[in-house]
């Protein structure tokens, strides 16, 4: 039987999301997400997060309807960098959908695992950042009612997406489950890494016996993963100017990309933009901890954590009863000290070995710059929180290059600074 592809709608949303539900159902991931939802409830949340990706001009939502009865039994999502198909056909969605494709996650039934859900996230992005290129086809997902699979439904969804890379003559990534790899085995890919989601390690991240003491509770920052991530122009984050740069054409092209930042993102999110700094992060700590019965606080800062826990001990010292902090580091300290402290433990223990160890094992990305794919990337989220955190100086191109070599020589393996 002969099978026609066709754009979906956002009408087509609730039949999308009972497709994508009942054919990963035997993998048991959603009720463990959402443990005391409905499938209805489960199902009425994929179809609002469904018009996430119809408000993607990169995303093609694809679907495969029954010719005898008319009814959607597959479906696929496919991620088509715009240098390779400048989309005209964007769905128009309703202001209900429009408000769902901003903040889909609104809409998630509660109570909700947004450990796993971030995990499970975080795994994807991790895998996408090692092997996609900004040239690179995405089937992002391929999903056949149970039903109707074995008839050649996934088939003809794969051939949409291979004969546009044959002719652009470019790769096609793609993740997939256990049950679907030998179909995707058997339609020419190769595997290049197995991936597992560890379903219990985010639920004892830190162990048994702090578990027993302490509730755990883990701040989503704004704009940041699940909660609500800014939004920006792709384009915009894969331009690649030089950092340090060592001409005024150069220097200009740096002020240029960021001064473009400076308006497509506010454009795109709103003010939360001018709210991602440490003390609105501080004070949403504070928010959440008389939330919980004003008792005093307990909080571990790892990484970036550390600021955010010294600005909480700036603000609010009367509230805490233990912080722990992994590596402090003084924001308003001058470029000299800052280098010292950062420099031997970036070059001989941490992002510089990491990454070298890395690509001796196939993942060079520790090495380059991650690449956005859609107005959500994570790849972008880290700007605005570096712009406000930060005292950025008016700079001139004889202070930068200064401070290239003075990076030069205190960090002697990288050779230069970073965009800090």
């Amino acid at each position: 039987m002969a099978y026609q592809v066709q754009y979906a709608e956002e009408g087509d949303a609730p039949g999308l999301a009972q497709i994508n539900t009942l054919s990963f159902e035997g993998r048991g991931l959603l009720p463990q997400l959402f443990p005391e939802a409905t499938q209805d409830a489960i199902q009425a949340y994929k179809s609002m997060y469904t018009m996430k990706h119809f408000a993607n001009p990169q995303m093609h939502v694809l679907k495969v309807n029954d010719p005898s009865s008319g009814a959607t039994v597959g479906y696929a999502r496919w991620h088509i960098p715009e240098s390779l198909s400048p989309r005209t056909n964007v769905p128009v969605l309703s202001e209900k959908a429009q408000e769902a494709a901003r903040d889909p996650v609104q809409f998630a039934p509660r109570p909700m695992n947004e450990a796993l859900f971030g995990a499970f996230r975080t795994l994807l992005e991790e895998s996408r950042k090692k092997y996609l290129t900004e040239k690179d086809m995405m089937l992002d997902l391929l999903a056949t009612l149970p039903t109707h699979q074995g008839r050649g439904i996934g088939s003809t969804l794969l051939r949409w997406g291979t004969s546009k890379a044959d002719e652009w003559q470019v790769r096609i990534y793609l993740e997939a489950t256990g049950e679907g790899y030998p179909v995707y085995v058997k339609h020419g890919w190769r595997p290049v890494e197995e991936v597992h989601l560890d379903r219990e390690k985010p639920l004892t991240y830190l162990g048994e016996e702090v578990s027993d003491r302490f509730d755990i509770i883990g701040l989503g920052l704004r704009g940041i993963g699940i909660s609500s991530p800014i939004k920006c122009d792709p384009e915009y984050e894969n331009q690649r100017v030089s950092l340090w740069p060592s001409n005024q054409t150069e220097l200009d092209a740096l002020i240029n990309k960021y001064a473009n930042f400076g308006e497509i993102c506010p454009n795109m999110t709103g003010p939360l933009v001018e709210h991602m700094d440490p003390v609105s992060a501080a004070k949403d700590i504070e928010a959440i901890r008389q939330g919980f019965g004003d008792e005093k606080l307990n909080y571990l800062g790892l990484s970036y954590g550390n600021l955010i826990g010294q600005t909480y001990a700036e603000n609010f010292p009367q509230n805490i009863r233990t912080l722990v902090l992994d590596g402090n580091m003084d924001h308003s300290t001058d470029l000299i000290s800052y280098l010292t402290v950062k420099s031997s433990t970036y070059e001989s223990e941490l992002k510089l070995g990491e990454a070298l160890y890395a690509a001796t094992k196939g993942d060079p990305s520790g090495l380059s710059d991650t690449l956005a794919f859609s107005s959500s990337s994570t790849s972008f989220q880290g700007q605005p929180v570096s712009h406000l955190d930060w005292d950025h100086p008016e700079a001139s191109l004889v202070g930068l290059q200064y401070q290239d070599e003075l990076a030069g020589t205190m960090l002697p393996h990288v050779k230069t600074g970073d965009d800090g």
